[in-house]
């Protein structure tokens, strides 16, 4: 049995890597495939960048508002309808001010119509930081359970265990992929001259994720057992699989058109 100190150490790490690892790797493979490698840093940077405006302006609105719209929620449709009402809610946020700040980093930046390298970096940088940020929380718990453990909450010093620390890494694969898929959707909405369309899969589909996230941890509170956490993740699992997927037809799609256009 893992010790609370050594699970968030190496949930920590864990979260680390497989947040930079996936950067990392596509760089040099990108530099040894024949550029510098300049393009992709810059579009990591600016992915990270864009996930951080995205979170806060949730944040932002999410801290004063959502305790406010859930009452409303309930008092307009009652319990059933108004809980199901807010986990679409809940998603909504994450569609509107996520897949918005990376609209708007894309255009500013113009990755969107740079090379789908670059493109894919981004969807990289903005799920690998979510990653980072969480692992280096874990390493903040863990100091904290050696110094002062009883200043922390229960629920941070009873999640001991190996399974706890592979279904961290589990979840934040399985989000990168989810985050690269819907920026990239939104770079094939400005390849293909339908930006609106495009635009709207992509907040669609970070909706529904979270939507359904929100059921999960508000309605079955899955966090309260690992059985249902584990059932949960597969379940995340199993749909970045179809995601990852899409985003290799995707790129390739891109690449055939790149090649046919060269070749007229």
């Amino acid at each position: 049995m893992l010790t609370d100190f050594s699970t968030r150490v190496l949930v920590g790490f864990s979260m680390l890597l497989v947040g930079v690892v996936p950067g990392v790797l596509w760089h040099h493979w990108k530099r040894d495939a024949g550029g510098t490698g300049g393009g992709v840093v810059r579009a990591l940077l600016w992915g990270a960048a864009a996930w951080g405006l995205g979170v806060a302006a949730k944040v932002a609105w999410a801290l004063p508002l959502n305790a406010p719209v859930k009452r409303g929620l309930t008092a307009a449709l009652g319990g059933g309808a108004g809980d199901v009402a807010f986990w679409i809610y809940i998603g909504l946020l994450t569609g509107v001010f996520e897949s918005g700040a990376a609209l708007l980093v894309l255009r500013r930046t113009k990755i969107m119509s740079a090379s789908p390298r670059e493109a894919i970096a981004f969807g990289l940088g903005f799920g690998g930081v979510e990653a980072v940020i969480l692992g280096l929380a874990s390493l903040v718990v863990a100091v904290a359970l050696v110094a002062a453990p009883q200043a922390l909450p229960e629920p941070l010093r009873s999640e001991a265990g190996a399974g706890i620390v592979l279904i961290g890494v589990a979840e934040r694969l399985s989000t990168i992929v989810v985050h690269l898929f819907a920026a990239l959707l939104i770079v094939q909405g400005a390849r293909v001259g339908q930006p609106r369309r495009w635009f709207v899969a992509s907040l669609a589909l970070k909706t529904a994720v979270d939507g359904i996230a929100a059921r999960a941890i508000l309605h079955s509170n899955v966090k309260a057992s690992l059985a249902k956490l584990t059932i949960f993740e597969i379940e995340l699992g199993l749909a970045a699989v179809v995601l990852l997927g899409a985003t290799i037809w995707l790129v390739r799609s891109w690449q055939r058109s790149s090649t046919a256009v060269a070749v007229a």
